[in-house]
């Protein structure tokens, strides 16, 4: 009698073990399925922080480039208006000159 109920306790005593093991593994398996969820939250989290950042950048940089398009655009206007005085000068020069040897 005293071998089977030790053995009946070993029996219990493994059965008993596994059970603790299992339950073990399961909540290690939640605490990483929890922990997985958790990080994807966070990389979901950063890559949207990051595309608002990127399109706070891109309208920023649209922005300034509009700006220095205008610039441009005055600064070209500028220029065009002196080249074509500075045309219209050496052209009533050439007409002077023109004149004097006529006359000469």
């Amino acid at each position: 009698m005293r071998r089977l109920s030790a053995a009946t306790f070993a029996i219990f005593l493994a059965f008993a073990t596994t059970a603790c093991t299992q339950h073990d593994q399961n909540r290690a398996r939640q605490e990483t399925r929890d922990a997985g969820r958790e990080m994807n939250k966070d990389l979901k989290n950063a890559g949207q922080e990051l595309k608002e950042d990127s399109k706070d950048a891109a309208y920023k940089t649209g922005k300034a480039a509009h700006k220095l398009a205008d610039e441009t655009k005055e600064a070209a206007q500028k220029l065009g208006k002196k080249l074509d005085e500075a045309g219209k000068d050496a052209k009533r020069g050439w007409e002077d000159a023109k004149t004097d040897s006529k006359n000469k």
